[in-house]
Order: C-alpha cells, then sequence, then structure tokens
C-alpha cells in the first residue's frame, strides 16, 4: 500500500449567512419535534 500526500490543499471561505440559516433551521425543527412529543406523551 502507497500512501501519496495531496497534490493541493484548496481553502474557501466560511458562508456565514448560510450557517446562521441552517443553525435556525436546525433550532426551529428540533423545538417543533419536541413540542410535538410533549404533546402526545401528555
Amino acid at each position: 500500500m502507497r500512501i501519496q500526500p495531496q497534490s493541493r490543499m484548496v481553502v474557501t471561505r466560511i458562508d456565514i449567512p448560510a450557517i446562521l440559516e441552517a443553525h435556525f433551521m436546525r433550532v426551529s425543527l428540533d423545538t417543533e419535534v419536541y413540542r410535538s412529543l410533549a404533546a402526545a406523551g401528555s
């Protein structure tokens, strides 16, 4: 087995607005799931 190093490294900028939107969507979805589960368990 031969291991060869990568020929180059590509670095891209982090899209902060996209990260914030994804985080908001995840928190919103999780919150709704928890509410639904709590209502079903009552």
